[in-house]
């Protein structure tokens, strides 16, 4: 197993790597726990879903090459995979490779209702309420971002933009 991956989510973790293209490839076995695994499965074992080895949970057991784990713990738990390469004959990669990953709740939004204002056409911009986006990394690229407003508040709306940190409007 190679090219693994983990991408940390609320209560979540999405996992990727690249199976091995030897002939006898047969699986991948990932093993969850909160610390790092020494944890190895037996050869010729065949592990369930859910069961333990060693201290660590079997959280996957197929040939694909994505996985997402859920019912996570975003209270700054952070969880560690190690994958493990099996062939046709049952033997495992001896070491697997392993990645972590800490679950978190993105909360946009500072959590308070801006108070009511009165705009008037022509004036400036009013900054109703703001947030700061990043990602769990802080080297993540964001795509996307939908803004959704409250019903009843679209009527007469002009302008929404969106700023970078330097006040540069970016979108909008």
């Amino acid at each position: 197993v190679s090219g693994v991956g983990a991408d940390p989510g609320d209560a979540k973790v999405a996992l990727t790597w690249t199976n091995p293209a030897d002939a006898d490839f047969s699986n991948v076995v990932i093993l969850r726990n909160t610390a790092t695994i020494t944890d190895v499965p037996a050869e010729g074992s065949s592990p369930a879903v859910d069961s333990t080895i060693g201290t660590s949970v079997v959280r996957y057991i197929a040939s694909g090459t994505t996985f997402t784990d859920t019912g996570l713990s975003n209270a700054g738990t952070t969880y560690f995979y190690r994958f493990f390469a099996k062939d046709t004959k049952g033997n495992y990669a001896p070491t697997g490779v392993q990645v972590s990953a800490l679950p978190a709740l993105t909360t946009l939004g500072n959590g308070t209702d801006p108070a009511n204002v009165s705009l008037v056409p022509g004036d400036p911009a009013t900054m109703l309420d703001a947030f700061t986006l990043q990602t769990s990394n802080l080297t993540d690229t964001i795509t996307a971002l939908t803004v959704t407003l409250a019903a009843g508040t679209s009527p007469g709306l002009a302008l929404v933009e969106i700023t970078n940190d330097a006040g540069a409007v970016v979108h909008g």
